[in-house]
């Protein structure tokens, strides 16, 4: 089943959600206002949602981390690759310095969406999390490996989803031990800008 969301009227989109439009077969369109607050409210997975790990620092993964602080969840992001951690903390503060600098949002504001980053060097870290996306390089084999980690860490209730836009969600999920929880969360670039998420299960 695939859910197209769009941050548009959140009222639309309950009523959406209770009364399904469909488009096409086994497809539901649903407008909120943020997607991350659609999973929060436990609209979709049915769990409360209380912080995210993002697996992959780089344009993407940078993107969604800087997206789920901004929408009031502590957010933690790891990378195999040192370097990309630090060019990622470095761009997120960049663009919110820009958005201060063009007043959309305060000072304050961007202090606060700071604080809710956090930058891990060990991937066993994501056991302490509700959701872990998965955001690497389009590559299968990579995400497997990836994906079968994480299976290790994390307890029985975690969400694993994956951002790919090009790999069968069906393939990766058969690779898994208990793939009735993973998910394919697809955002669009650049994600901070961009109001549409694919979610497909």
């Amino acid at each position: 089943k695939v859910y197209l969301i769009h941050r548009r009227d959140s009222l639309r989109a309950a009523k959406i959600y209770h009364e399904p439009l469909k488009t096409a077969e086994n497809v539901e369109i649903l407008w909120d206002t943020v997607a991350s607050e659609l999973i929060a409210d436990n609209k979709v997975t049915g769990l409360k949602i209380k912080n995210v790990f993002v697996i992959g620092a780089g344009f993407m993964g940078s993107g969604i981390v800087e997206n789920v602080a901004a929408k009031g969840l502590p957010v933690a992001v790891y990378d195999v690759n040192v370097l990309s951690l630090m060019k990622s903390e470095a761009n997120i503060k960049k663009r919110l310095d820009n958005q201060v600098f063009r007043e959309r949002i305060s000072e304050e504001e961007r202090d606060e969406i700071l604080s809710r980053i956090t930058f891990v060097h060990e991937l066993e870290e994501c056991r302490d999390y509700d959701l872990v996306i998965e955001a690497a390089t389009e590559n299968k084999e990579l995400k497997v490996s990836i994906l079968q980690d994480v299976e290790k860490y994390v307890g029985i209730d975690t969400i694993i989803a994956t951002n790919t836009s090009s790999i069968s969600i069906t393939a990766l999920a058969a690779k898994l031990r208990r793939p009735e929880r993973f998910l394919g969360l697809h955002f669009f670039s650049p994600v901070p800008k961009m109001r549409l998420l694919e979610l497909v299960k």
